[in-house]
């Protein structure tokens, strides 16, 4: 019988709420044998039961021996992620008013430790005498009350802040990620890459044996 190819791409990291875990949920299959296709993207490979912790990891050399198990004659070439994180989440009931007071507590958290943050630079530069000097500098007498660079400095200050990350309410200012998104996804990878580690030194890690 003739090989049959199957390109599979798996995600490094996937979060359900299944009980059982198949191909088809943390990777995207493709084979022009579409039988082929759909059942392997059914195959279990894993269930909440093996989560001790909430979380599992997945070798996709165990996911290569269970589409071989029923396919001998499917040549399997992976694209994506050697390994796989899958974390097993409990549905909880969404409370809105708990959700507004929760986005209420973490905008007021921002709020005062964004202010608190500016106050202490501002302080710690002596700001306000700086502000004084280059107005006598430039206009050769003293200010006698907020000057113009005052005003300035309260509204580039916001503004530079929203074009530094590139937001302005649900709505992005550019295509391009925010530097706090790509901080977010670095961060993501290099957590998901030190569970997947961890997982497989303890040897946790579902493997071929």
């Amino acid at each position: 019988m003739n090989s049959v190819d199957l390109y599979i791409k798996a995600e490094m990291s996937i979060s359900i709420t299944k009980d059982n875990v198949s191909i088809g949920d943390f990777s995207k299959i493709y084979c022009q044998d579409k039988t082929i296709k759909n059942h392997v993207s059914t195959l279990k490979i894993a269930n909440r039961n093996q989560a001790k912790e909430g979380y599992i990891a997945i070798s996709l050399l165990e996911v290569i021996q269970e589409i071989n198990n029923n396919y001998p004659n499917v040549k399997v070439i992976s694209v994506g992620a050697p390994d796989i994180l899958v974390h097993f989440q409990k549905v909880k009931p969404q409370s809105k008013t708990l959700n507004f007071l929760k986005l209420t507590f973490i905008c007021l958290l921002a709020f005062l430790g964004s202010a608190y943050a500016i106050i202490s630079y501002n302080t710690d530069v002596n700001a306000s005498d700086t502000f004084v000097m280059l107005y006598k500098l430039f206009m050769g007498s003293y200010p006698s009350g907020p000057s113009i660079l005052q005003l300035s400095y309260c509204i580039g200050l916001p503004s530079g802040v929203i074009l530094y990350f590139n937001h302005l309410a649900h709505k992005n200012l550019s295509s391009d990620p925010s530097p706090l998104e790509v901080q977010m996804r670095t961060y993501e990878q290099e957590v998901n890459t030190a569970l997947i580690t961890t997982e497989g030194r303890k040897g946790k890690e579902i493997d071929v044996d």
